[in-house]
């Protein structure tokens, strides 16, 4: 960021080391919370420390998914003017009854166990 007329970025600067400290302080607690039960010899307690930890954080990721997930307005088929879905995918009914009644069309023939839909 190029410094203005009447721009300090002094203060900023400080206030950016600050956050960035904090940040490196709070890893490091955390840390500490899962490293001194284990090296105490309690490691069931630094197991559910650290799977405390985890699933905190995994809560964290499900709430910044679920908002995005939300945000999203892409329907998943395009709306008409009078607001019912419009098809996108047709399958034409089986045939039962008739010379394409067969079990498995062989492959390379080309024929099909139902007719062609008409366009």
């Amino acid at each position: 960021m190029a410094p203005s007329y009447g721009f300090d970025h002094v203060p900023v600067m400080r206030h950016a080391w600050w956050a960035t400290h904090l940040h490196a302080l709070l890893r490091l607690t955390m840390l500490a919370s899962v490293v001194t039960p284990f090296l105490l010899g309690h490691t069931v307690a630094s197991a559910l420390t650290a799977g405390g930890i985890t699933l905190l954080m995994l809560l964290d990721l499900a709430i910044v998914l679920s908002t995005t997930i939300a945000r999203t307005e892409d329907p998943l088929t395009p709306r008409r003017r009078n607001g019912k879905r419009k098809p996108t995918l047709r399958i034409p009914p089986r045939v039962t009854s008739g010379s394409c009644a067969r079990s498995a069309p062989s492959r390379g023939s080309g024929s099909r166990p139902w007719p062609s839909a008409a366009p």
